[in-house]
């Protein structure tokens, strides 16, 4: 309240009084002399608060009108520009109408200082409470780390985050391993399961977990195929400590709309906790193979295993198919031949682990198209999405320009759930229980990224130029922005898929030009998600192709500019948020005119930046021109 951070204007007049004082009695001047302008003891003062300011939330209140002297003249004892200081974290300064004397003096609930004061007072308790109740939390886990305490960390089993067959064969010999190697020790130890995609190195560490689920305090799984999949098992796991441990200080602060990263490394504090040293983490997918599965036997049985070498991905499609048809195993096994000599003619370049499993799929494709012809033509769309988590109100997106068939299969649920439904009895597809819990939208589907491989490389005979524009405008149509409830939820589903449309772009496999809209939403995105160096990197491609396709004065090109100015910002790289800004709004007053809404929102983003860089003068006077815009044009 009217505090001379940087020096009082009453200075001298406080320096007479004490010279005055000092004839009659003793007088001290110390306290006036550090209240001098910039004097070495404020600017000290200011160090050392400039760097804990993010700590608390500061108001600085000023006061607007000159306060009579004892000497006849009125001064501004504390000017604005000493009661702010400038660049301070969480800070915001209070205009109060009155002089320095009165600024404090309320004459009733009515006073327009006392309502301007009164208020802010309120909302800083409203938020008071979840902060005090964090850090007593976190004192308290201090208080119990000092007196050794015991701590429980145990977490109820689950293991809903994989799909469990029904028919495990048992590797005892294997499990006993695996036991062994991870009881040898009392520090942390770590076993790989190792072999090629699809031959059972997930249901064996099911098994696993299930047979020494009493040995860990808890055990969670995480799907590492890659970062978005990571970090989203991470969330699954914050909610299930978050459960059992509502109050748990390492997770306190995190939300359903907490940044994934931050969510990781809340985690990671939670399982580095001293005394949390009996959990089992198992990380899953961490290869890169090609193509699904489950299993059969009998006489002819036999020969079709050693045919397939025992491959539990193979044996899986082979059993599915063999539950939907009537077809005997030596029948089965003559048209697996065929199919094998097309594949051996036509694409040399497949491994024979490859084409033991394509052989299987190719047959259950082709059972399928008879079958339902729409849940083929849904197999060869899925190659260009991620092989994960595809729902229902992702492809209802592409209904307003895609082909008579998306149209007929997303005209409901049931004709979704139809399709979908042969898929998954042929042993292709299963439903991802990644999804299971997202509560916003319908629960998605998936499949192995050996099967998808096979989408992409067999199913599609060539690259579909017209299948992955048509994958892209789903995805990009069901980006929600920050406006929506629970925006954040859609978005993280949506991560994966967006991250696979970048890697064929990387690979320059689609002109993209005719796309720009899409890569401005997903830069939004990632922006929202708080991957600024993808974002970025969309915004970039999204600038060189309005660039190209539109010239860089349209106003297409200016938005993608000011996006990337804002992003600049969040990334602290202010100079050239700075550069972006000032082309946006040279633009924008070239197309639109000086007061259209447009060019005002882009000078009011060069006000916010002149404050983050110190520059006030600037700022003010674009804040006026972006407020006298507004006032003109919005009234």
């Amino acid at each position: 309240m009217g505090t001379p951070h940087q020096g009082g204007s009453g200075v001298q007049l406080g320096k007479l009084l004490v010279n005055v004082a000092s004839v009659f009695i003793p007088a001290d001047d110390r306290l006036v002399k550090h209240l001098e302008r910039d004097s070495e003891w404020l600017q000290q003062q200011l160090g050392q608060y400039g760097p804990i300011s993010g700590e608390f939330v500061t108001k600085f209140a000023f006061e607007e009108y000159k306060t009579p002297t004892a000497l006849g003249h009125s001064i501004m004892v504390v000017p604005r520009a000493s009661a702010v200081v400038p660049g301070a974290a969480d800070a915001e300064p209070i205009a109060i109408h009155a002089d320095h004397i009165n600024m404090v003096k309320f004459t009733s609930k009515e006073d327009n200082g006392y309502e301007t004061v009164s208020g802010h007072l309120q909302i800083m308790v409203q938020s008071a409470s979840d902060i005090i109740t964090f850090r007593w939390e976190e004192e308290s886990r201090v208080d119990a780390a000092r007196i050794n305490s015991e701590v429980s960390f145990s977490i109820v089993f689950s293991l809903s985050e994989v799909l469990e067959t029904n028919h495990f064969v048992a590797r005892q010999e294997e499990l006993d391993t695996i036991q062994k190697k991870l009881s040898d020790s009392t520090t942390r130890r770590a076993v790989i399961l190792h072999g090629l995609g699809g031959i059972g190195k997930t249901q064996l560490a099911i098994a696993y977990a299930k047979a020494h689920r009493d040995d860990y305090s808890a055990i969670f799984w995480l799907n590492i195929k890659d970062e978005v999949s990571v970090k989203q098992s991470y969330s699954q796991i914050a909610r299930r400590i978050r459960k059992e441990y509502p109050f748990a200080s390492e997770l306190g602060a995190i939300t359903d709309d907490s940044q994934l990263d931050e969510v990781v490394a809340a985690v990671k504090r939670w399982l580095d906790y001293a005394k949390n040293s009996q959990w089992l983490m198992v990380f899953d997918n961490y290869d890169n193979p090609k193509v699904l599965g489950n299993t059969d036997p009998d006489p002819a049985a036999d020969q079709l295993a050693r045919k397939l070498d025992g491959l539990p991905l193979a044996l899986a499609t082979a059993g599915a198919y063999l539950k939907q048809m009537s077809t005997s195993f030596a029948d089965y096994l003559r048209l697996y031949d065929e199919e094998w000599r097309k594949l051996q003619k036509y694409s040399p370049q497949v491994s024979s682990y490859d084409r033991q499993l394509y052989s299987t799929w190719q047959l259950s494709l082709d059972h399928i198209r008879q079958q339902n012809k729409h849940s083929a033509k849904l197999l060869q769309l899925w190659a260009y999405f991620d092989n994960q988590d595809l729902w229902f109100e992702l492809l209802r997106e592409g209904r307003s320009s895609g082909p008579e068939w998306l149209c007929q299969i997303t005209e409901d649920e049931l004709s979704f759930n139809e399709v979908v439904r042969v898929l998954c009895d042929h042993g292709l597809v299963e439903i991802d229980n990644s999804s299971k819990e997202n509560g916003v939208e319908l629960q998605g589907y998936g499949m192995h990224s050996c099967v998808h491989s096979w989408t992409v490389h067999i199913v599609n005979e060539e690259w579909d130029s017209e299948l992955v524009g048509l994958a892209l405008e789903c995805v990009g149509s069901h980006v929600p922005n920050s406006h929506v409830q629970n925006f954040w939820v859609t978005q993280r589903r949506l991560l994966r898929h967006a991250d696979r449309y970048w890697r064929i772009l990387s690979n320059d496999r689609l002109d993209n030009h005719s796309k720009d809209w899409v890569l401005q939403r997903f830069g939004d995105m990632y922006s929202d998600q708080g991957r600024l160096d993808k974002a970025e990197k969309m915004y970039q491609r999204a600038l060189q192709g309005t660039e190209k396709a539109w010239g860089p004065d349209h106003t297409s090109t200016l938005d993608t500019v000011n996006n990337l100015g804002l992003l600049y910002v969040d990334l602290g790289r202010l100079d050239e948020a700075e550069k972006m800004y000032q082309r946006a709004l040279q633009g924008k007053e070239k197309a639109w005119g000086p007061d259209h809404t447009s060019t005002l929102d882009t000078v009011n983003n060069l006000g916010l930046l002149y404050v983050d860089l110190g520059r006030l003068d600037e700022a003010e006077k674009m804040y006026q021109r972006a407020l006298q815009g507004y006032e003109k044009v919005l009234s």
